[in-house]
């Protein structure tokens, strides 16, 4: 399961690691607080679960300059956070391209699924502007024949 720490979520989301206390604070973003030390640990699930509520922070990670950046960060964020638990420094560590692949697939999965779920919800909305349209019709329609049968009525 990949984490992220505050840092990481803020640089992510182009805001201020406060923000993002803040947003824990208040129960919008959910973490996880193993020691005061280390701080708040935020999983991937987690992170997606904020997005999804939050359309204004899911466009950074989907856009494409933003996405480009936030997978990166994601990535290298991961695999160095993974060499650290194990005890090799930063400097030694090295990245293992079959793990970069299955990040990045996963990361692709989650952005397809992300598309499939906008694209279902602008057939949503384009449903109930048809939907509204026939109502608009049907009222424009009563309208027109209440003030035709009151002329005739006043002849």
């Amino acid at each position: 399961m990949d984490t992220y720490t505050v840092k990481e979520v803020a640089k992510m989301m182009n805001t201020s690691e406060e923000t993002v206390r803040r947003w824990i604070r208040s129960g919008k973003l959910k973490a996880n607080m193993n020691s005061r030390k280390k701080g708040s640990v935020i999983t991937d699930a987690m992170l997606r679960e904020f997005t999804k509520n939050t359309p204004k922070y899911a466009a950074a990670l989907t856009t494409p300059i933003g996405g480009i950046v936030a997978a990166s960060t994601l990535l290298l964020g991961t695999l160095v956070a993974k060499n650290v638990e194990k005890g090799e420094a930063i400097k030694n560590s090295t990245i293992d391209s079959e793990e970069i692949k299955k990040i990045l697939k996963e990361n692709l999965a989650t952005v397809k699924i992300n598309i499939k779920n906008k694209k279902k919800a602008i057939a949503q909305l384009e449903q109930e502007i048809v939907d509204e349209e026939t109502k608009i019709k049907s009222l424009e329609y009563l309208l027109k024949n209440i003030e035709n049968a009151k002329g005739d009525i006043n002849e």
